[in-house]
């Protein structure tokens, strides 16, 4: 879906404008190549006179793409663990990437805490992690999470501190 977003930045001196439009001849990975000011108005003429002339008054713009990625299937192996994006990589949809590194963070934390054995702690955060990340990472791929679910509140109630470690070691009481 063709959208604008913004934000400022350096106390409202300067505005982020991320605006994205599907393209589907556009393959390089990368978040800094030099992209077109013409391209991008071209792209939104259609857009509200306000929308247009917030994209006129761009000077210069980085052109990169979005990619969909889908859930793994495992983030750890004995003593190593991905978490955030190398875990999860999100589309910018549902605003969540930074909030599902910070739980992450959270949960992992716990488990380590709780467990002697570090590949039992890694199992048990991914085992509680998972399930949630790939529901929000799947949701976050087009901007119908609200309709679909009614409201935010399967994203926002969840709580890190409290939500219970899931796994085969903490069933059996390891």
């Amino acid at each position: 879906s063709t959208q604008i977003v913004t934000f400022p930045l350096n106390q409202g001196k300067d505005i982020f404008v991320f605006a994205t439009c599907g393209q589907e001849e556009w393959t390089e990975e990368s978040w800094t190549t030099p992209g077109s000011v013409t391209e991008l108005r071209e792209l939104y003429r259609g857009f509200h006179p306000e929308a247009r002339a917030l994209l006129d008054a761009c000077d210069d713009v980085l052109k990169s793409a979005l990619y969909v990625r889908d859930p793994l299937e495992s983030w750890t192996d004995g003593t190593s663990v991905l978490l955030g994006d190398a875990a999860h990589p999100m589309m910018p949809f549902m605003a969540q990437g930074a909030g599902m590194a910070i739980e992450d963070a959270v949960v992992l934390a716990r488990c380590l805490g709780m467990f002697d054995e570090p590949a039992v702690a890694l199992q048990t955060y991914q085992d509680t992690r998972l399930q949630r990340t790939s529901r929000i990472q799947r949701g976050s791929r087009s901007n119908e999470w609200l309709k679909v679910a009614g409201n935010g509140d399967w994203v926002y109630e969840y709580d890190a501190w409290r939500v219970p470690l899931e796994s085969a070691a903490v069933r059996a009481g390891a």
